[in-house]
């Protein structure tokens, strides 16, 4: 029996990925170059979809049938609501988070579990998209004016240049953007730009570790 489309460019993507070397990220922006014909809403849903399956699979992974693979895995979270899995007293706590249990156990002894817990299931959601305002150029009142109606936005809680984006979009593609009103930079690097507090005149040596984790 076929596969509906989704579902078979996900199950190809998760068999393929595991073949190679390249991050997740990367692999799919060649995934979908290669195969054009899925449509943006369909390479939306699949993504979302690969995501969850590999943030989540230590917990799939208890709860799925064999032989363990993506079918499998996928087939569980179908099956399954992963919250309410998160809740059952006969599933592991490390497992109810889907992380490790030697990283799991350290960040309980150094944390607490409540924080701990809370810790890991901040890390296997997506983390928010926020833009940096080139104060130069435009102000993060105008720019929010600006996308009010159009994006579901707000300002960032502690830097005072950046937006939080609740939804993902095509930054590249805005007039803002080829205009530099604004860059795609995460909240906590543009606290550690605030920091630094750089004086015009100053000289500065800017380490930059791309896909470093600000190593």
């Amino acid at each position: 029996m076929r596969k509906p489309l989704r579902e078979h460019h996900l199950l190809q993507i998760l068999s393929s990925f595991e073949e190679q070397t390249l991050p997740l990220d990367l692999f799919l922006r060649f995934y979908f170059r290669k195969h054009s014909a899925v449509g943006s809403k369909d390479r939306k849903e699949i993504c979302e979809q690969i995501y969850t399956l590999i943030r989540w699979r230590a917990l799939l992974d208890y709860v799925a049938t064999s032989p363990l693979n993506w079918e499998s895995r996928y087939l569980a979270l179908k099956n399954h609501s992963l919250s309410s899995l998160q809740n059952e007293e006969s599933i592991p706590p490390h497992i109810h988070v889907s992380f490790p249990k030697v990283f799991y156990d350290y960040l309980v002894s150094s944390l607490g579990i409540e924080k701990a817990t809370a810790f890991c299931l901040t890390s296997n959601h997506p983390a928010p998209t926020t833009i940096r305002v080139n104060t130069l150029l435009a102000s993060r009142e105008s720019l929010i004016d600006s996308w009010k109606n159009t994006h579901a936005i707000r300002p960032c809680t502690y830097s005072p240049t950046g937006i939080r984006f609740e939804e993902k979009i095509n930054f590249f593609g805005l007039d803002a953007f080829k205009e530099g009103l604004f860059e795609v930079q995460d909240e906590a690097s543009q606290l550690i730009a605030d920091l630094v507090r750089i004086e015009p005149g100053q000289r500065f040596l800017d380490y930059c570790a791309g896909s470093g984790g600000k190593s």
